[in-house]
């Protein structure tokens, strides 16, 4: 019904982003979050449940034993400056070395220059083979190139199918809910704007009439 597309579309009440606002726009934080859930030896004590659903989201097979690492430091190959490459999060299958780069844009930080070609390079660089490649988007979705782009909403329904039943994971399943909400308003505004004046006179005239 209208009625309850409406409430879908309205923020959940959440009271830890009072105390946790600054994380929906730290990308380390998400970063650590997601890297720890991911680890099937992390601290939720979930084991695989995150790990197999991401995989299978992103049509990857299933990486048996693998390591899980942030900030992954990779040699610059296509690009000048000083310093290697940081690799928001790693997955690595541990038996040859397949590499699945995750991207962490939920704070929509702008890309780098050729980003996730100078990541893959780099990672060849170090002997390891880059089987895919994933962008999480945040409300100003931007092309970098990756094989997948998973949105907020993407990773908050994924987080709840596969791990919806912890109750510690809650909070943070409502946090990206919500930063998905401002993505979803922002859809709508630009649908409106593509209307026209003449269109937006007339919804504004109807509005008003059934006020």
């Amino acid at each position: 019904s209208a009625a309850s597309d409406v409430y879908k579309r309205q923020s959940i009440y959440n009271p830890m982003e009072t105390f946790v606002e600054y994380v929906s726009q730290k990308e380390i934080c998400h970063s650590s979050i997601l890297a720890d859930l991911l680890n099937p030896l992390g601290r939720h004590g979930l084991g695989r449940s995150f790990l197999d659903a991401f995989l299978e989201k992103i049509e990857c097979g299933s990486f048996k034993d693998i390591t899980i690492r942030t900030e992954m430091l990779v040699p610059r190959i296509l690009t000048d400056g000083s310093g290697p490459r940081r690799i928001d999060i790693c997955i690595i299958n541990n038996h040859n070395k397949d590499v699945v780069i995750i991207e962490n844009k939920l704070n929509n930080a702008q890309e780098q220059q050729c980003q996730i070609e100078d990541y893959k390079a780099g990672l060849k660089h170090k002997g390891f083979n880059v089987v895919k490649t994933v962008c999480l988007q945040g409300s100003n979705p931007n092309d970098i190139g990756a094989d997948i782009d998973l949105s907020i909403m993407d990773l908050a329904e994924l987080l709840e199918s596969a791990c919806g039943n912890c109750i510690e994971l809650k909070s943070y399943i409502t946090l990206l809910k919500n930063m998905g909400h401002g993505e979803k308003m922002k859809e709508d505004v630009e649908t409106l704007f593509s209307l026209g004046n003449e269109t937006l006179s007339k919804v504004r005239e109807l509005s008003l009439s059934l006020i």
